[in-house]
């Protein structure tokens, strides 16, 4: 240790035996003992001093039994007087005179005078005290070198999805983990650590990894993903080939088996150490955007960064994993996905009774609505459904009670049902495509409403499940798809509305065959329903106001942007 670090070590052994320690100081106290055997030296030299001071007042009087501390204070009396006899029966001093000199000049030479020796006898009982301190004392430094380290506990395990431990092991959500232990094999899934100082780590199987202190731990193998809230600054990874120390950041770790590890930093900064301790190279520090591959021999080379290689956030309530994608697709959260590709496109949505059933080809069939909103309780994203009418007044579009003030009268008649399958209309010829582009796959998903339809999303139950971001805002293609050769005869004409917790924020009237615009609606943090609906746009004289009317939303998302 240099002197600033014996300062600092100093004052907290002090604060310890003050009785002042914070819980935290307690920790570091208890670690820095363990692991350092110089700390532990210096640590047991500051008691003994602090012992030996104890005569002088009531700092440092250790011994719980008053007798033991009468005894002291008596020997210590003892001494002093012993000292004082001493020195007025000491035989004087010879000093020889130069005759020659002046007085001014006259320089006393010291002569060493021979006397009786006297020797001060230690009573048997402080004799005893002085080998009992040396016997402890002993026992103190063995016990820190020879016994196991002390387990501390430094975090906690506080979702996992699937996770399975090498030899049957069993590490239950809410396990508290301790420091300096064994390895933790994670053959399969995902599990999330919170460290006691802040610190997430998200760790994907196969991996191996040890944890250290309550900011520190090695990664052997595998994948994590960081995230180190400001306060939490110091976080440190160390890996067979380098080392990260975060300095408020998200960052993510892969290490391969040959010890190589990618380090990829997506927000803030970090310190890269290549090397292992001993041989370690140059650090650099990286910025957000930035990734590096450092080999086993610590040699450092420049890689693309990977966002979504990496689990960033699990939550296994709502069977979410992400994998820090900046949009959700609606069209998955529809067929009953969480928005990330999870969802079962045959299944769709019956809005005039929000049933979630597979998908059956009804052909031609016509459904009737009230204008009734009907809560979807099997779709955990999807607050309802409603066949639109105003009619008769505002409709309810929310579970909340809110009302779609300016929907116009409509039939209340519509075709098939909610779906994400480009095959909706196989059977009619047509196809759910505009300008040559297919919609209705997983690269080009889609919303099909036929006219006279709508749903709302409830944006409260997805900020919910995704914690570390904000909706920015909703984006998709409004259109109404061509039928066969795009026969004038069988073009047809319906709206597109666009609702905020009630308010109109969108609205195409008159949309016909072949039509696309794209459209963005900005979000805010309190918004709370999104409703896209779709109308017939009745015209004088028509005898099937929703025929042709295959209106769909291409590609609709809700972009993410990161929390600050």
């Amino acid at each position: 240790m240099d002197r600033d670090e014996k300062t600092r070590f100093d004052e907290l052994v002090l604060t310890a035996l003050e009785g002042e320690l914070s819980e935290r100081q307690r920790q570091t106290l208890n670690q820095r003992l363990i692991e350092d055997p110089e700390a532990a030296g210096r640590y047991l030299d500051l008691i003994r001093l602090y012992a030996e001071l104890s005569p002088y007042g009531d700092a440092g009087r250790i011994c719980t039994l008053s007798e033991t501390s009468d005894s002291s204070a008596t020997e210590y009396d003892r001494l002093l007087h012993f000292l004082a006899e001493d020195e007025h029966t000491a035989p004087a001093l010879i000093c020889e005179v130069d005759k020659h000199e002046s007085p001014r000049e006259r320089i006393p030479k010291v002569e060493k005078v021979e006397r009786q020796k006297m020797d001060y006898q230690m009573p048997r009982s402080s004799r005893l005290m002085v080998a009992a301190a040396v016997a402890a004392s002993l026992f103190i430094v063995l016990f820190l070198r020879m016994s196991p380290p002390a387990a501390v506990e430094v975090a906690t395990v506080v979702d996992s999805v699937d996770a399975a431990y090498a030899g049957n092991r069993t590490i239950p959500i809410g396990t508290r983990l301790t420091g300096r232990q064994e390895s933790i094999w994670l053959q399969k899934g995902i599990v999330k650590i919170a460290f006691d100082y802040g610190a997430e780590a998200v760790i994907e199987a196969p991996a191996e990894f040890t944890l250290k202190t309550a900011d520190d731990m090695t990664l052997h193998s595998g994948r994590l993903f960081a995230y180190v809230p400001s306060r939490s600054k110091g976080f440190r990874v160390d890996t067979p080939s380098a080392t990260v120390i975060d300095l408020g950041t998200e960052f993510a770790i892969k290490v391969d088996h040959d010890g190589s590890s990618d380090v990829h930093l997506l927000r803030g900064s970090a310190s890269l150490i290549p090397g292992v301790k001993g041989q370690t190279g140059e650090g650099q520090i990286l910025l957000a955007g930035q990734a590096r591959q450092v080999d086993p021999s610590g040699r450092v080379e420049e890689i693309a960064v990977k966002r979504e290689a990496f689990v960033h956030d699990i939550n296994s309530r709502a069977g979410v994993v992400w994998r820090g994608q900046r949009e959700i697709k609606l069209a998955d959260v529809v067929c009953g996905g969480v928005g990330f590709g999870t969802g079962d496109p045959y299944r769709v949505i019956d809005p005039s009774n929000g049933s979630v059933a597979a998908y059956v080809d009804r052909g031609q069939t016509v459904g009737f609505g009230t204008g009734t909103f009907h809560q979807v309780e099997a779709l955990k994203y999807i607050d309802g459904v409603f066949v639109p009418d105003g009619g008769e007044g505002p409709v309810q579009i929310s579970s909340e009670g809110t009302l779609f003030a300016d929907c116009p009268p409509t039939s209340g008649r519509f075709r098939k049902a909610i779906t994400v399958l480009n095959k909706v209309y196989d059977s009619e010829g047509g196809a759910l495509a505009i300008n040559d582009t297919a919609y209705g796959y997983p690269h080009q998903p889609a919303i099909s409403m036929h006219a006279n339809m709508g749903i709302t999303f409830d944006l409260d139950a997805i900020r919910n499940d995704l914690r570390r971001v904000e909706i920015a805002y909703f984006e998709a293609l409004c259109a109404i798809a061509a039928q066969g050769e795009n026969d004038p005869s069988q073009n047809g004409k319906a709206d597109f509305w666009i609702l905020i917790d009630g308010q109109v924020r969108k609205r195409i009237i008159g949309a016909a065959t072949g039509f696309s615009d794209t459209v963005r609606i900005p979000i805010a943090p309190t918004d709370r329903f999104l409703t896209l609906v779709t109308t017939d746009h009745q015209q004088a004289g028509e005898s099937d106001p929703i025929h042709s009317d295959r209106c769909f939303f291409g590609n609709p998302v809700l972009r993410l942007e990161p929390l600050p």
